[in-house]
């Protein structure tokens, strides 16, 4: 994985941006309930001339209304909403996401209470007709109806997009789901049941629910996946492996991705990378010029997969943003990192970029054939996902290790860099698993811990030289299951791929 750039620091105090996300909606239902209790002359008018209007309907369609009181009373109750609900946390906790399950449940409990304690609270009657087609009990604002259709459908949404659900899939969920926040409204003021601000008020304070429910999800995700980079020794690292350690345990992975540098392999010191650079173009430089260049070029952050730069250069600046999605981007901002140095010939700084995407250029971590032979041979899926410009393929190749690689997902390739959910999605999709039975292990919290936020596991491994982490990969087995003891060690020539992507 190629260094990532320091991030701006936010302001202390200040909330993430997807806190931000329930804001407005809640800004809204706070308006509405106040004209509401205020009794606002027009949201009155209007609600009593579009009750009247489909009242008088509902009393001279008997068929109609027969439709509406079936979809209003067995389709869109609460009560399905909440058994729904109740099969989906039911079908989580069986696949061994119970956190998610858990934060459903409880989504759903707080829906409830909150529309069930606003009806107490503000007491708003019901509409009164001389002739009604059905009678309703209890405050009226919010809809009770339309905040569980509302609840439901958006938690539905989620999990489907956490889970990596099929485009497909997905747009009909959003249609049906638009049908029956929209149905379940239109009945409950067509049977006379409810106010049109009542209904208002319930999908607005439905959405925020969920919006609300779903970034503090991601957040607590983010953090316990390490995303604050404070995974390292102490306290903090303490804490952010409990956070993680409660997201994903008790889930049966079936599939494993592994980030590229610093995690599988790691990338030769700067010393030895500008040598081999030296001598491939037969330049002559004297040891210690050798040794002088070789650290203003890793300070430089010239070296993919080393130090980030202790100082990007302004007209860099986009580029690095962006340099993992496009081949050309890559191999431009790394050169131009390089030429920040001077060096005795012009062609070193391309023969220098040439050189780190050689295999003699990598180093294989101890545990790396080892554990990745244990995962192939119990019939684990693995893949290979990074952040990176080239083709990393040859390089597994070359270390015999692409023979365990059932696919590799390269950003260069899709356009899209880590921590964007949708590199972990082509990654799931690509190993044909749900991301709740994927594990990503990777030495970046921030790219590679951006996993959790779809509903990955991860597991996050220390960016140390290859010689001081002898076993850091080998609690992947733990995860999947593979406790016993190690078998005897793969060998290294035996190189036959079956990776498909």
């Amino acid at each position: 994985m190629a260094p990532m750039a320091p991030r701006p620091r936010r302001t202390p105090g200040a909330l993430p941006v997807p806190l931000l996300l329930p804001v407005p909606l809640l800004l809204a239902f706070a308006l509405l309930t106040a004209l509401v209790v205020l009794r606002w002359g027009p949201l009155l008018s209007l609600d009593a001339s579009l009750a009247t209007s489909l009242h008088h309907i509902a009393v001279g369609e008997p068929a109609l209304t027969r439709l509406n009181l079936l979809l209003t009373d067995w389709v869109w109750d609460p009560w399905t909403m909440r058994a729904l609900l109740a099969v989906a946390v039911c079908l989580l906790v069986r696949r061994g996401a119970w956190v998610v399950g858990v934060w459903v449940a409880a989504t759903s409990l707080t829906g409830t209470a909150l529309q069930q304690t606003l009806k107490a609270v503000i007491g708003r009657a019901r509409p009164v007709w001389p002739d009604p087609v059905v009678s309703a009990d209890y405050a009226a604002y919010p809809s009770g109806h339309a905040l569980s259709v509302t609840v439901a459908g958006g938690l539905v949404l989620w999990l489907l997009r956490l889970h990596g659900a099929r485009r497909g899939v997905r747009w009909t969920a959003r249609v049906l789901v638009a049908v029956s926040v929209l149905g379940v409204g239109f009945t409950r003021v067509y049977v006379g049941v409810h106010w049109l601000s009542d209904v208002v008020g319930g999908w607005l304070l439905g959405a925020a629910l969920v919006a609300g429910a779903a970034a503090a999800y991601r957040v607590c995700a983010e953090r316990a996946g390490g995303l604050a980079s404070s995974g390292g020794p102490g306290l903090a690292g303490r804490r952010t492996a409990a956070r993680m350690a409660v997201m994903t345990t008790m889930t049966t992975f079936k599939g494993v991705l592994f980030d590229f540098s610093g995690t599988l392999l790691r990338i030769e010191p700067a010393e030895s990378w500008l040598r081999a650079a030296l001598d491939a173009s037969g330049t002559a430089m004297a040891d210690a010029e050798v040794a002088r260049t070789a650290v203003a070029l890793e300070r430089a952050g010239a070296l993919p997969g080393g130090a980030s730069p202790v100082e990007l250069p302004a007209d860099l600046a986009e580029l690095w943003e962006g340099r993992d999605r496009d081949a050309a981007h890559h191999r431009a901002v790394y050169t131009g990192l390089a030429r920040q140095v001077p060096l005795p010939e012009p062609e070193l700084y391309d023969a220098l970029y040439d050189r780190h995407m050689t295999p003699d250029a990598w180093i294989p971590f101890p545990d790396a054939a080892e554990v990745l032979a244990r995962l192939h041979g119990a019939g684990i899926r693995i893949g290979v996902l990074s952040n990176i410009g080239w083709d990393l393929r040859p390089v597994l190749r070359a270390h015999g290790l692409d023979r365990y690689v059932d696919h590799y997902v390269l950003s260069y390739e899709h356009g899209v860099q880590k921590p964007d959910p949708k590199i972990f999605a082509l990654a799931c999709e690509a190993l044909g698993l749900p991301p709740d039975e994927v594990l990503m292990v990777g030495d970046d919290r921030r790219a590679d811990g951006g996993a959790t936020a779809l509903g990955c596991g991860y597991l996050p491994v220390d960016h140390l030289p290859a010689e001081e982490r002898p076993d850091g990969l080998r609690p992947a087995l733990e995860r999947v299951g593979l406790t016993g003891p190690a078998g005897p060690s793969p060998d290294p020539d035996a190189s036959r791929s079956t990776s498909r992507s």
